[in-house]
């Protein structure tokens, strides 16, 4: 609503005015353009922290992602199998124990053509004779002797007529008739027994000498007969043993030939068998040699692809890393910035609020001063009549006052 400046008719002129009167008015002023100062300045503020908030929304919404691992290839994937062309040291190895001979083959039997050296051997027993062969019964000319009778009764007699003679004498002619009666009967019992005696002792004699001649012949011929069974059995065992001797000797020279022989193949064949089998185990050495240095280089180059292509990953993949790094912080970095600048866009947003709230505030108190004091006539000097009954101030133009205190 439009307010125009006049004098009221009603109102009394001061004799005075006080100059602090303007005081409250002034401030009011001031205070309005403070606060309308403030708020031009909160919404510059407000407008730079926009712009900024757009700049940064517009770059945050311009970025762009990429997947720094897109495209990441496998770099074992192209490695080369270093086993693949390997050679088998092992495929050419010949068998060294092919061709050997049999040294035992042509071992001949030293037995054979052995001659029987008990073949000629004669019989030693076939011409002894029979040594009791003709002996004679030294007992078959035996003969009673009658010598021995005959001289006993020889002493008889002569006894008799000895004892007859020196008792005659004694004893007269009866009693020594008497007497030669018994002599004579005593002495031919004498006489007979003592030819009896003689002839037993001559008969004893000769059969013993006889008996003894037996023996000794016997004897005799049975030493001979033993001597000559001894000599040929003599003669048979030492040309047995002879045979026997010659025999076993021939059997161990044939046999020690047969076990030399059987030595010198045995230590041909294991000669033989020591040297393939040196050769064979020198073979399969040096195979076995190539194979595990083949096998080492092969390995180690092996290893040294595996880690040229593990170490250009690693390079790759840090290189990726530090893009996604890179990206990172960027992205980091404007966010930071986005947030800064919306915190910074809420702050001023609310300052040019709470400004436009001040200038309001203050523009009402202006408003309000305005108006005590012009009820109070506080304007009436500074106001010319004009036609009609109205006053304008001088140097301005009669307008509306605004809201906000502005003409």
């Amino acid at each position: 609503m439009a307010i125009y400046g006049s004098t009221s008719p009603f109102k009394k002129k001061k004799e005075k005015e006080s100059p602090f009167k303007w005081i409250p008015l002034a401030a009011a002023a001031i205070g309005a353009f403070s606060a309308y100062k403030g708020r031009q300045q909160a919404n510059r503020f407000r407008r730079q922290d926009q712009q900024r908030f757009d700049e940064m929304q517009q770059a945050f919404e311009s970025l762009e992602f990429t997947n720094p691992y897109e495209g990441l290839t496998n770099p074992y994937a192209n490695l080369t199998n270093q086993m693949a062309n390997a050679t088998n040291f092992y495929s050419g190895l010949e068998n060294e124990f092919e061709g050997l001979q049999n040294q035992y083959k042509g071992l001949t039997s030293q037995f054979t053509g052995m001659e029987n050296q008990f073949a000629g051997l004669t019989n030693q027993y076939t011409g002894l004779q029979n040594r009791f062969e003709g002996m004679e019964n030294v007992f078959e000319d035996s003969r009673v002797s009658t010598a021995a009778a005959d001289y006993a009764r020889e002493q008889s007699q002569q006894q008799q007529a000895n004892l007859l003679s020196g008792l005659s004498g004694a004893a007269g002619g009866s009693g020594v008739a008497g007497l030669a009666q018994a002599l004579a009967g005593a002495g031919t019992q004498q006489a007979r027994q003592s030819s009896l005696d003689i002839a037993q002792q001559e008969r004893e004699n000769q059969r013993l000498r006889q008996q003894e001649q037996s023996r000794i012949q016997q004897m005799t011929r049975g030493e001979a007969a033993r001597l000559d069974q001894l000599r040929a059995g003599e003669t048979a065992r030492l040309q047995g043993l002879t045979a026997q001797e010659a025999a076993r000797i021939d059997q161990l020279q044939r046999s020690d030939r047969g076990r030399l022989q059987q030595l010198q193949a045995g230590e041909a064949a294991r000669l033989q068998g020591l040297t393939a089998q040196e050769a064979s185990r020198l073979a399969q050495l040096q195979a076995g040699e190539a194979a595990r240095l083949q096998g080492l280089t092969l390995a180690e180059q092996s290893r040294l692809d595996q880690l040229m292509a593990s170490g250009q990953f690693q390079v790759e993949m840090l290189d990726r890393k530090g893009q996604m790094y890179v990206q990172n912080q960027n992205l980091a970095r404007i966010q930071g910035m986005y947030g800064l600048a919306a915190g910074n866009l809420q702050a001023s947003t609310y300052g040019a609020q709470q400004a436009q709230l001040a200038s309001g505030q203050a523009t009402g108190d202006l408003l309000s001063a305005v108006s005590q004091s012009y009820a109070a006539g506080d304007f009436d000097n500074l106001f010319n009549s004009t036609p009609g009954g109205g006053v304008t101030p001088t140097g301005y133009e009669t307008g509306p006052l605004m809201a906000d205190g502005t003409f």
